[in-house]
């Protein structure tokens, strides 16, 4: 009887079952990896399994029930789930160490306009392609944007040579290739990550909501 009451109890605190989270590319370096280990640790009764997924199926499938939780970047739109604000970060440019404006603490946007500027594909991310392209749409002249044809390229070689500059998040410190650097955009607005999750939720999304709002106080993710 203990043991029964304990179940229930855990199961009705949403420590017990099974947790399916999708997860953009672009989060995975970071974001989405320290919310899983802490899912994990906090609760060793609950099952998590994480998969990458294109940002515009994330919201969809987690309306519908194919995924209990979803971790994307910017305002993605979708109906039937909730957004929580999960963390911001600050916008800049990831370029080669031996780049002349490498030799600045904060880059002018004019500036790393009259570069050439790596964007991720639209088709897989267009929200964050549209707000990173937007951050240049009033310089002079007319900035030159390039998309790679495979998408997280690993060896970026573009950005090593000197060639390209990529719009990124802070995030991008942590993740980047020998070689790179990453400088932050002056006056440019942050990006922001956010945790989707059905309209209606259950004791285990809330129990996932409870512990992402920790991890993201505790980690500084978000303002005071």
């Amino acid at each position: 009887m203990d043991r029964a009451w304990d179940t229930a109890r855990n199961a009705g605190a949403g420590e017990l079952g099974t947790l399916r989270i999708g997860y953009s590319l672009s989060t995975g370096a970071e974001t989405a990896p320290a919310l899983v280990d802490r899912l994990i640790c906090s609760s060793p009764g609950l099952e998590v399994g994480a998969v990458p997924m294109a940002t515009p199926e994330i919201s969809p499938a987690v309306a519908d029930g194919r995924i209990d939780a979803g971790i994307t970047r910017g305002e993605q739109p979708g109906r039937g789930v909730r957004r929580f604000l999960l963390r911001r970060e600050r916008i800049g440019v990831q370029l080669a160490q031996h780049h002349p404006l490498a030799e600045h603490p904060e880059i002018e946007i004019a500036d790393a306009a009259s570069y050439p500027l790596r964007l991720p594909d639209r088709t897989a991310t267009p929200v964050i392609h549209d707000q990173l392209s937007e951050l240049f749409r009033d310089t002079q002249p007319k900035p030159r944007f390039h998309t790679p044809a495979v998408s997280f390229d690993i060896s970026q070689r573009d950005l090593r040579d000197g060639l390209t500059l990529a719009p990124a998040g802070e995030v991008a410190v942590t993740t980047q290739p020998a070689g790179l650097t990453w400088r932050p955009l002056r006056g440019a607005p942050t990006l922001t990550i956010h945790l989707v999750l059905p309209h209606v939720q259950s004791p285990l999304h809330r129990r996932v909501r409870t512990i992402a709002k920790a991890l993201a106080h505790e980690l500084h993710w978000l303002p005071d």
